[in-house]
């Protein structure tokens, strides 16, 4: 807080960093409480990721169920910041199915918007690991995303351009499509135009494939069917 303190005194803008676990979700509530209260200007909540530390610790992820409830939470705020003029941004990270959710809503509160929003939802295109996203580790390993459970080369083998732009890498070449090709309710759901399927690394935790669904996704058959 002291840190956040001398920030803003110079200018600076600070936000806040939180990932909604079985450990964390006590405190979900207050994030916001001390957002207001000391006036940052972001909040950001994470969606546990199932790779590294967070697939050893699986057992600490939230259902399906309070995850939803967290996020119409996320969502109800934001447009209550937004009527209230004050300047907090919202994001939510790594979880592209938050983006339908959010059109859902929005489009009850402002239904003559409703197209206009899923136009640009659609512009900025949901999952984008190995799209618009790539992430180089220490030793020159090129990952689709952080936290993507495959490399797709190394810079110390060859140039970054000759891996990022290898036409014959399926992965990739399946990774850019969009939407994606994705087994599971993906396969049926009328509105992946908008989250290209979530996290691949969710996916091949659980499902031990890649074009899997992602497990965390918590909207409805219903939901996706009739497409947003």
């Amino acid at each position: 807080l002291e840190a956040i303190a001398l920030i803003q005194r110079h200018g600076g803008n600070a936000g806040i960093r939180f990932t909604i676990t079985e450990e964390t979700k006590g405190s979900f509530y207050d994030i916001f409480d001390l957002a207001e209260r000391i006036g940052v200007d972001k909040i950001y909540i994470s969606h546990l990721v199932y790779s590294g530390r967070g697939l050893e610790n699986l057992k600490i992820d939230i259902s399906k169920e309070e995850r939803r409830n967290f996020v119409e939470f996320i969502i109800d705020k934001a447009f209550q910041y937004h009527e209230e003029g004050r300047d907090i941004d919202i994001v939510t990270g790594n979880m592209e199915m938050d983006a339908i959710l959010f059109l859902e809503k929005f489009a009850e509160r402002y239904p003559d918007l409703k197209e206009e929003m899923r136009r640009r939802l659609l512009a900025w295109g949901g999952n984008s690991a190995g799209r618009k996203l790539v992430n180089i580790d220490w030793q020159g390993n090129v990952k689709p995303d952080p936290f993507f459970p495959f490399t797709i080369g190394n810079m110390t083998e060859k140039p970054f351009s000759e891996i990022w732009l290898d036409e014959k890498n399926e992965m990739l070449t399946r990774l850019r499509e969009h939407p994606r090709r994705l087994s599971g309710k993906c396969a049926d759901c009328g509105v992946i135009d908008i989250c290209n399927g979530g996290s691949r690394s969710r996916a091949y935790a659980i499902h031990g494939d890649l074009w899997a669904e992602d497990p965390s996704c918590y909207l409805s058959k219903a939901e996706i069917a009739s497409g947003a």
